[in-house]
């Protein structure tokens, strides 16, 4: 296959079809090679004198096949090319499911997102999908322990982002008011987990995190941690604690303290903030500015802090909420303050947040 380089690229289109066409020449003219190679050193060895008159089929490798449908992928963000590459045959089907079911979005209020029956049917007639799944954002409804979530849950192995939270303005009580508290404890445990999202619970345990072992991203907003946390018999302890390298936290999330004390079995912490290198803060009132700062105690590797407030007390203390926290920036760092919408900047290396007037 030859390529005219000296063609003008007019549209995206354009660009896209040569990119593709770029990618098959690539790919076939590496597996002629190949072929041909081995094909001479056969004959060669059993028919010294023959010389190649035979030709042998070429075949495009399947793995050139998923380059190409993975170009196609960076730019259909409504999946109507991935679900047309879908059709074309068996072989194209896992190729285009790993991005159509990439992200899933349940019970998404705000979205035309489906409704977790639908998802449960669909898992159950394809099983195999659930290995597709990355992302997961499930909105927790009233009645969803009618269907039989659990089995369903379960099928999702390898996911990497995590979001869950409650779709009333009530928060959800996590071990009373959730019938599936144990699935969903099955996906935060999962060790591909990197990324978990807690919105609108209430009560939630913290020893809850302690198999999340794989856990870097942790984010939490109208969140409240249990004050009495027992933690139940489970197997063997991971050997390390969960060791958070972003911390995300809005506002009224309350008992963050019981998030830094909490102490495995062994007496490690449940979550360490030695490592952090990122926080981001949404204040609402005192007692979320309170909660904190015990993170900025521990962070020893801090090195980008975003925060955003409402409230004017927070600005008017220089370095209120970091007196006591020692900092070692290897990199310039960024804080970003606001009040009333608006940033507050401080790029000094003493991370001084003062009040504009």
């Amino acid at each position: 296959m030859l390529i005219n380089h000296s063609i003008p690229l007019k549209t995206h289109a354009d660009r896209e079809i040569q990119k593709i066409r770029w990618i098959f020449a690539v790919g076939s003219k590496a597996m002629l090679l190949t072929r041909s190679a081995k094909y001479t050193y056969n004959l060669h060895q059993s028919h010294p004198s023959h010389s190649m008159s035979n030709k042998q089929r070429t075949v495009i490798p399947l793995d050139v096949y998923g380059l190409i449908i993975d170009s196609l992928a960076e730019d259909d963000e409504e999946l109507t090319t991935m679900r047309a590459c879908s059709l074309v045959s068996r072989a194209f089907l896992p190729l285009s499911r790993k991005h159509i079911f990439a992200s899933v979005d349940i019970n998404n209020p705000g979205s035309t997102s489906p409704r977790i029956n639908t998802f449960v049917h669909l898992i159950e007639r394809n099983p195999e999908i659930g290995e597709y799944v990355r992302k997961f954002d499930y909105c927790i409804a009233t009645h969803d322990h009618t269907f039989p979530i659990p089995r369903t849950l379960s099928k999702l192995t390898r996911l990497k982002s995590l979001t869950l939270c409650y779709h009333r303005e009530n928060t959800l009580v996590w071990r009373t008011d959730c019938p599936i508290h144990s699935a969903l404890l099955h996906l935060m445990q999962l060790p591909t987990l990197s990324h978990l999202k807690l919105r609108w619970i209430k009560n939630f345990p913290v020893s809850d995190l302690i198999h999340s072992s794989s856990l870097k991203h942790l984010d939490i907003e109208y969140t409240e941690f249990a004050q009495e946390d027992v933690v139940p018999p489970t197997t063997p302890l991971p050997r390390t604690s969960v060791f958070l390298r972003k911390y995300s936290v809005g506002v009224r999330s309350r008992s963050i303290q019981k998030l830094v004390e909490a102490k495995r079995p062994d007496g490690l912490p449940v979550v360490d903030f030695t490592e952090l290198t990122k926080v981001t803060a949404n204040f609402d009132d005192q007692e979320d500015i309170n909660g904190i700062q015990p993170i900025f105690v521990q962070a020893e590797q801090l090195k980008e802090i975003d925060l955003t407030s409402q409230l004017l007390p927070f600005c008017r203390q220089r370095t209120s909420l970091t007196s006591h926290a020692q900092f070692s920036f290897r990199t310039p760092h960024l804080c970003r303050a606001c009040r009333d919408g608006h940033p507050i900047h401080s790029n000094s290396q003493s991370f001084e947040i003062e009040c504009l007037d």
